[in-house]
């Protein structure tokens, strides 16, 4: 299998399409039919057995492709019913909805119905009767016209052998849209045997065994579009960003649990899409997030973003010295918290002096770090810009939008410190050289704040 170009222009797939929407569904659908048209006969043959379990004894095999357009009756009824295929793929391989859905079995969909209302529902009775009435619903509902995705017709030795229904969607699939295609495009009554789901990535571990250049460039191509990752973490660091600013973030991504967890954090989620976050168990430091940029791959380190943590972390440390590269924050974050502990943003405000001078002020007014109305606490502010630690202008912005509130917050000084890497200079580094320099700054960073010895 060809790896992705990485930085290689995007344009060069042969999928990829200058001044088009390349990521519809539709696209995906004719770049499929496409690659498997692209077979050599024997190829075909291994593909319609490993993705449709259709196995063929003859050689004498040829395919007829249509898309976004419904053939005529009369050709599909030419196929025996027990032949006709219904194939629906996604990223996710599944529909959206209850079990049974999509073939409209009223067993199945009755009791996953039931399952979900009795969540809300003890009565029994009632129970039944709402489910009864949802799965009647459900049964009778139509919708218009079916015009499936595409089609793939096989015949043998000249015979219609199996025809095949195409349904491709860029998440779940819908489960009435696939009982639409099986009734009125494929002309039979709905057979959970003669559906089929599979994942993007199913298909791609098939497309990779035929290892084709067509093939290959299908993968490539959902690749770019955030569907496939790779392994190389180096050439996930210089994919091609100028028709996809996302992508590089995407391919990226995977690696930031596998290098959070080299570095021996247990606990590890997503913050956001595109931040990794490890949680530990620090005096002062409860989490480091990594995030994935436009530009940097970013480590970051919040100390003392509690009340309580910032208090026990002002009490600790007298100064902090770091004067390393790669340094991309060392900055104040001071802000107020409610009492539910949430940031309250328009607290925050940019600090005109380092964090030894910031530390030494809480230091002295250790008094200061208490829960306080907020009408107090535009004292503090006041106290924070005679020390020359704050702009009179942000002092006037706090006034102006504290000054008659009444409620009770925390005040938290914390202090962050983050370490960033444009995505060149981790891929130039590589994996294991990435982590090893991600580990020896967060070890440096966690000495220099007193957390260990």
């Amino acid at each position: 299998m060809t790896d992705y170009k990485g930085l290689r222009d995007n344009h060069l797939n042969i999928f990829y399409q200058y001044n088009a929407k390349s990521y519809l569904e539709n696209n995906i659908t004719k770049a499929f039919i496409n690659s498997i048209d692209s077979l050599p006969i024997e190829k075909k043959k291994k593909l319609l057995s490993s993705l449709f379990g259709i196995k063929l004894n003859s050689d004498n095999i040829r395919l007829e492709f249509y898309l976004q357009k419904k053939p005529p009756v009369e050709k599909i009824t030419a196929f025996s019913e027990d032949k006709r295929i219904m194939f629906g793929f996604s990223p996710t391989g599944e529909c959206w909805g209850f079990s049974g859905q999509d073939i409209k079995d009223e067993k199945s969909l009755s009791q996953a119905i039931k399952n979900y209302l009795k969540e809300n529902i003890q009565n029994e009775e009632e129970l039944n009767r709402e489910t009864k009435k949802a799965v009647a619903e459900y049964l009778n509902f139509q919708r218009g016209d079916s015009i499936p995705d595409g089609w793939i017709f096989v015949y043998t030795d000249g015979i219609p052998d199996y025809v095949i229904a195409l349904e491709n969607k860029r998440y779940n699939l819908d489960p009435t849209q696939i009982n639409n295609h099986i009734v009125k495009s494929l002309c039979i009554l709905p057979n959970k045997n003669q559906i089929i789901y599979k994942k993007y990535s199913y298909i791609k571990e098939i497309f990779e065994k035929l290892d084709t250049f067509i093939t290959d460039q299908f993968i490539e191509y959902l690749t770019i579009l955030s569907y496939y990752g790779v392994d190389n973490f180096s050439i996930a660091c210089s994919a091609d960003t100028s028709t996809n600013k996302d992508i590089r973030k995407r391919l990226v991504l995977p690696f930031g649990e596998k290098i959070l967890t080299h570095l021996g954090y247990e606990q590890i989620d997503n913050r956001k899409w595109n931040v990794i976050r490890a949680h530990v168990n620090y005096a002062y430091l409860r989490e480091i997030n990594l995030e994935f940029k436009d530009d940097l791959i970013e480590v970051q380190l919040a100390f003392g973003s509690t009340q309580r943590s910032s208090y026990e972390m002002i009490s600790s440390i007298d100064n902090i010295n770091i004067q390393d590269d790669h340094i991309t924050r060392c900055h104040p974050t001071f802000h107020l918290q409610n009492v539910w502990r949430k940031n309250i943003g328009k607290s925050y405000l940019d600090f005109n002096n380092d964090l030894n001078k910031y530390i030494s002020f809480f230091k002295t007014n250790l008094a200061f770090i208490k829960q306080k109305k907020l009408y107090e606490a535009i004292e503090l502010y006041g106290q924070m810009f005679n020390a020359g630690l704050i702009y009179e202008s942000d002092l006037n912005r706090i006034k102006e939008q504290f000054s008659n509130e009444q409620r009770v917050v925390s005040i938290v000084p914390e202090l962050s410190i983050n370490y960033g890497w444009t995505y060149e200079e981790a891929s130039t580094m590589g994996l294991e050289k990435f982590t090893d320099e991600l580990k020896n700054k967060i070890d440096k960073v966690l000495l220099s704040m007193k957390l260990v010895p």
